[in-house]
């Protein structure tokens, strides 16, 4: 630098100062120029970078990719000095670093996928489930109601008549101020009923009155019987039968025939609308009754819908009401609810052309064929309350035998392979055998449900009739293969109908009566009538565990569980 200056002077203490005053301005603006022009350095901590010579803070995690928004992908560069922003495609969103396809749109309003009810989350990426409560399922994006069916069938044998808190005693032989009124049409007191038939009925009124009996679908079945023109209080304007007029005793029966003979057993069907069916029920449960006159006329009773044609005019019901009279063939209306079912209840796979083809508020016509969006779900159940036993088909070689036909309509009979058993029933040498199922050479006494090696073995018990009742030693085992391969029973398009069969028994025994609903799957409750009020527990407890609500499994395909 002193060399730089280019001077002759001679004083040579005042040149150095010069030299190096200058020298130092030299260096401080080259210094100056090169933080400015970058050329200076730094050694920075983590986190930091060299901005023209000073370290400052980072302004994004080097080599970081986030979301700059919900449309923009942010690279951070190797420094962590500055972003980097790329836009996500179209029908995509940044989440988590990554531009992502959207599957759902977050304005959407719930849906329902596989029958659970989803939402899309607020970007659009995930159906979020949002579970229904029991005893619901999803349709059309809202929780609904999912409806069981449950059919009551009603003992309406003679024994049903005798006065409950006097065995084998009926009321035109009480005497005393503790009888009923029994002169017809005024029979029985709707107040304090004194009869079986009676008390069974009040206990319905009530649970058909409760809130649990408006989430069901229900209908009120008897045992046959048709219309007798000549009343006492035991049958009303009924009269007995073993089997409805024209039952040719086949496993299936023809829809025409079975529809025109049906009211003999059905009082009041499942209603095919949302309107409800409860009043008509309770009509049949009024202790009220009245036959006379339609202003039909007539040649014959079949001019009379099958009931009593008399002197040119058709005689008919118009407030009808159970009775007791006739025989106890429990097997044989276990078959008769599995028709009403078969033909007009469960019409999967029915043809149509509209919603009200279907003739059920659980269907609806979708591309002409009727279909349940809850059909994998809806529980189908039937109520038997007894106070007896089976009277007619006694014997499990029987098709109409009730084991039998419980065994029919919840496991099933004969098989060729498990998928033709239900409820986890497996197939085992051509028979559909259920855990708990009796050995198939377990036998019983009829009434007491002893075991037994002979008839002798099984003592005569009181039934209600004049004369006692025969013991008899039977095989419990259900081992009968229906020769048609009618083993269970099916819709319309092939599916299996579960059902679930439960028994109310006051017969005060142990005999076949618990087997009824061993082999129908469901649960056994003995009561007594001479209690009313412990009837109605029944029917709330089994309304609450046994009959209704079911949570809806998703990932079903078959209709059976």
């Amino acid at each position: 630098p002193i060399k730089a200056l280019g001077t002759k002077n001679t004083d040579t203490l005042k040149m150095d100062n010069i030299s190096i005053n200058e020298c130092i301005f030299l260096l401080c603006a080259f210094w100056i120029h090169s933080v400015l022009v970058g050329c200076v350095a730094c050694a920075c901590e983590q986190a930091m970078w060299c901005d023209e010579g000073l370290c400052v803070p980072d302004l994004c995690l080097q080599g970081e990719v986030t979301c700059h928004d919900i449309t923009t992908l942010a690279q951070c560069n190797a420094e962590g000095s500055a972003l980097t922003l790329t836009p996500c495609g179209a029908g995509e969103v940044c989440y988590g670093g990554l531009c992502q396809p959207q599957v759902c749109d977050p304005d959407a309003p719930p849906q329902c996928k596989q029958s659970a009810r989803v939402i899309c989350d607020s970007l659009g990426l995930n159906w979020v489930p949002l579970p229904c409560p029991d005893g619901t399922g999803c349709l059309e994006g809202q929780c609904q109601t999912i409806e069981p069916n449950v059919i009551f069938i009603v003992d309406t044998s003679t024994s049903m008549s005798l006065l409950a808190d006097t065995p084998q005693s009926y009321p035109d032989a009480c005497v005393g101020t503790d009888c009923p009124p029994w002169t017809f049409p005024d029979c029985d007191d709707p107040l304090a009923p004194a009869t079986r038939l009676a008390r069974v009925k009040l206990a319905l009124t009530s649970f058909l009155d409760s809130d649990e009996a408006k989430t069901m679908r229900i209908a009120l079945m008897r045992f046959p019987q048709s219309a007798l023109a000549y009343p006492d209080c035991t049958r009303g304007h009924y009269a007995h039968q073993f089997a409805m007029w024209g039952d040719s005793h086949a496993p299936e029966t023809d829809k025409t025939w079975f529809s025109s003979q049906l009211f003999q057993v059905l009082c009041e069907g499942f209603s095919a609308t949302t309107s409800s069916n409860l009043e008509g029920i309770m009509a049949w449960l009024d202790f009220s009754e009245s036959f006379g006159a339609t202003g039909q006329g007539c040649d014959a009773f079949w001019d009379c819908q099958w009931e009593i044609c008399e002197s040119g005019q058709c005689q008919s019901h118009s407030d009808p009401e159970l009775r007791g009279s006739g025989p106890t063939p429990i097997g044989k209306s276990l078959f008769y609810a599995g028709e009403y079912l078969r033909h007009m209840v469960i019409n999967e796979g029915r043809t149509c052309a509209q919603d009200s083809d279907c003739h059920s508020p659980h269907y609806s016509c979708v591309d002409g064929t009727c279909r349940d969006p809850f059909v994998t779900c809806r529980k189908t159940s039937i109520v038997v309350f007894t106070d007896g036993y089976e009277s007619v088909y006694e014997t499990t070689d029987d098709f109409f035998n009730p084991l039998v036909q419980a065994k029919r309509l919840h496991y099933g009979l004969g098989c060729s392979a498990d998928t033709e058993c239900l409820h986890g029933a497996l197939c085992d040498d051509g028979h559909c055998r259920f855990e708990g199922e009796p050995s198939l050479d377990a036998t019983q006494c009829n009434a007491y449900g002893e075991a037994c090696a002979s008839d002798d073995a099984c003592s005569d018990f009181p039934c209600g009739l004049d004369a006692p009742c025969e013991g008899r030693c039977q095989s419990i085992a259900v081992t009968l293969s229906e020769p048609q391969g009618i083993n269970t029973l099916r819709a319309l398009d092939g599916t299996p109908i579960p059902l679930t069969v439960h028994v109310i028994d006051a017969s005060n025994t142990t005999g076949y009566n618990p087997l009824i609903a061993t082999y129908g799957g469901g649960a056994y409750i003995p009561v007594d009538l001479a209690s009313p009020e412990s009837l109605t527990d029944v029917l709330q407890s089994l309304s609450t565990s046994k009959l209704g609500s079911v949570t809806c499994d998703p990932t079903q395909t078959s209709i059976v569980p």
